[in-house]
């Protein structure tokens, strides 16, 4: 089994997705380091881009009105009656939407930044959990490898001592066939242990090795990333809008010169351009490379592992990844590159059978005794029966605890991470980030509405104040 163009991805229930919305075609194209991909993640935030320059062209027309209005206000001097029940109110609005503002770019920061957190530690909860299935597989190999060699160094003894234990028997004529057999099962033997001790050295190395070392320099670092660097980086993007709305909404409740307001507008609805890229194009690109990544990461892993460890490691990841492919013939030790039909043919062979049952029976112990043999090779040969009995039960251990089923859990919580916990993360920061930069847009339009309302300088109310000053002081010349 080679490794296959595109592997059906298996999907939490909290994806939201469904096999139909896998493409083979899509899969070849999934490749997250090339700028291909980056640009088409790029096409993804067009929304966004477009609501920033819809947001920007607003502020430019805002402030020119502003402009109009107030260059047309001084021309009239003239100023329009504010009431005082106006200009509270006024100011409570501008300060409720700077508050709300501020709370909008608090919760994305926090809501956002938690998402991070839980993604890393599934994430390497996810890879531990394989880890640890990966290292009881690995066992259990290295203890069919063992049994294997044991069975081996048995036949390889039954052999050189068939002539003697035939005779012993009284089989003689057959005593060829028995040495023949058993030289034949010590090379299949041999060989599966050979196979077997390649494959586990192949997958520790390119492996479990690898993927030990990648951890221990990358998961401190992603979880110190994940608790406090997107966190501050947070901050910073929803912090310049929180602290522009702040500024705002301050100055219009102090009833700041309209030109002050103006330029603060001017920069809210900036900031608010800003947070609408970021928010809808950014969100949006996230999600489509998390719905990606969702749908295609089994089919990308597995054509890593083949480049990085040759065909064996890309059929047995190819194998793991898919869960929907029905183990093959040979079992999980058959994905593994180790065939272990000529290993079980030897088990079930009524040859070995009749041997074994022999070497079992006190007629066979008293033969083996009586057949002058090394020390060694007796030991060999009364072990023989338990080497065999244990090498069926590690390569029944090792089916089990190799296969596919076995490492689907830990799969599955690692799919969750894409399909499930960075989709969250994206629709959270994009609301949080959409409905702050909302609630500044309308800061910044209503202090714009206040600005070229505002009566020009030398009218309403510090008129008021100088004509009253003027008064008191004619009436005292003329008293």
């Amino acid at each position: 089994m080679g490794t296959p163009v595109f592997i059906p991805p298996r999907l939490p229930a909290c994806s939201g997705l469904s096999a139909r919305d896998a493409m083979p075609s899509a899969a070849s194209a999934f490749a997250p380091a090339t700028d291909a991909w980056a640009h088409a993640r790029l096409g993804d935030a067009l929304p966004g881009l477009i609501f920033c320059a819809f947001t920007l062209a607003c502020g430019a027309a805002c402030l020119l009105v502003v402009a109009f209005a107030r260059r047309r206000a001084a021309r009239a001097r003239t100023a329009r009656p504010t009431s005082r029940v106006w200009r509270g109110a006024a100011r409570v609005v501008a300060a409720a939407l700077a508050l709300a503002c501020v709370a909008a770019c608090v919760g994305g920061v926090v809501k956002t930044a938690s998402s991070a957190e839980s993604a890393a530690d599934t994430w390497w909860d996810a890879v531990a959990a394989g880890q640890a299935t990966a290292a009881t597989a690995l066992a259990e190999a290295d203890g069919a490898v063992a049994a294997a060699r044991s069975v081996e160094y048995g036949l390889t003894a039954l052999a050189t001592a068939a002539p003697a234990l035939a005779a012993g028997a009284g089989a003689a004529a057959v005593a060829g066939q028995l040495a023949a057999d058993a030289a034949a099962g010590a090379f299949a033997a041999r060989s599966a242990a050979e196979a077997g001790a390649a494959t586990a050295a192949t997958i520790r190395t390119k492996g479990t090795d690898e993927v030990s070392a990648l951890r221990a320099r990358l998961e401190p670092r992603s979880r110190r990333v994940a608790r406090t660097v997107s966190a501050a980086g947070l901050a910073a993007t929803l912090g310049l809008l929180a602290l522009a709305a702040t500024a705002t909404g301050a100055l219009a409740a102090a009833d700041a010169r309209p030109w002050l307001l103006a330029v603060t507008a001017g920069l809210l609805f900036t900031c608010s351009g800003l947070g609408l890229a970021a928010g809808v194009g950014g969100g949006a690109a996230a999600r489509s490379a998390a719905d990606q990544a969702c749908l295609y990461s089994e089919t990308a892993a597995a054509r890593y592992a083949a480049a990085r460890g040759g065909p064996t490691v890309g059929t047995a990841a190819a194998y793991y990844l898919d869960g929907a492919a029905a183990a093959p013939a040979g079992g999980a030790l058959a994905a593994l590159g180790v065939d272990p039909a000529p290993l079980r043919a030897l088990l079930d062979d009524p040859s070995t059978a009749a041997a074994l049952a022999f070497l079992r029976s006190p007629a066979g112990a008293a033969a083996v005794a009586g057949a002058g043999l090394p020390r060694d090779d007796r030991r060999r040969l009364l072990g023989l029966p338990a080497a065999a009995d244990g090498l069926t039960a590690r390569l029944a251990a090792l089916d089990t605890a190799a296969s596919a089923a076995a490492f689907a859990p830990a799969i599955l919580q690692a799919k969750t991470v894409p399909c499930c916990i960075a989709k969250a993360a994206a629709a959270s920061f994009s609301t949080w980030y959409a409905v702050a930069a909302a609630t500044a847009l309308a800061l910044a339009a209503f202090v714009c509405a206040l600005a070229g309302s505002a009566p020009p300088r030398g009218t309403g109310k510090a008129d008021g104040r100088e004509a009253g000053v003027v008064e008191v002081v004619a009436r005292g010349a003329s008293l």
